[in-house]
């Protein structure tokens, strides 16, 4: 597990949307990390 481009992801993914909470971006990012492993 790459923990710094997931921190990357969930910065990226505050930025685009600050209306989102940054636990709802972390989660979004952890599942696209995830998905994106197997």
């Amino acid at each position: 597990m790459r923990i710094d481009w997931l921190n990357e992801t969930v910065k990226n993914n505050v930025k685009k949307s600050k209306r989102r909470p940054k636990q709802a971006s972390f989660n979004a990012a952890y599942e696209d990390l995830v998905l994106h492993s197997h």
